[in-house]
């Protein structure tokens, strides 16, 4: 997967829904430009399950954050609340999640641009660098 990123010679790299560790090689040869949405607070809960973990809890926390080789750990970029009183399913917790997510992940990126030297301002065509899958080749 590194080379296929690396061909399309890619500025940043979004994860939203991957759901898969990055190997260290990986990881290492892009450090700084990749990019996690997580469904949780990094420091209290990481990996799978984010919304079934808030499940009784009157507000989460969405999470964006620098991917490193940890599961979760890297630096945090931005963070914001979730009310969940009221919501008593896994699928309410998702989403109301679901819609900080969104507004989240595109204002942390746009943040994050100027700070690793990209243009904040989008091409007229702007075009994804490469798209990848769960199913792609292993990322080590």
């Amino acid at each position: 997967m590194g080379e296929v990123v690396a061909a399309a010679d890619c500025d940043l790299i979004a994860l939203a829904g991957f759901m898969r560790v990055l190997g260290a090689a990986f990881v290492h040869r892009f450090a700084g430009r990749i990019v996690n949405i997580h469904p949780a607070d990094t420091r209290l809960h990481q990996g799978l399950g984010g919304y079934a973990w808030a499940l009784g809890r009157e507000q989460t926390t969405i999470t964006v954050h620098l991917v490193d080789a940890g599961l979760d750990s890297g630096p945090i970029l931005a963070q914001a609340e979730v009310d969940l009183r009221g919501a008593s399913t896994v699928e309410e917790i998702q989403s109301r999640g679901l819609v900080v997510e969104h507004q989240l992940y595109a204002a942390a990126i746009a943040a994050l641009l100027p700070q690793i030297g990209l243009p904040t301002t989008a091409p007229q065509e702007p075009t994804p660098c490469v798209e990848l899958s769960a199913s792609s080749p292993t990322s080590r």
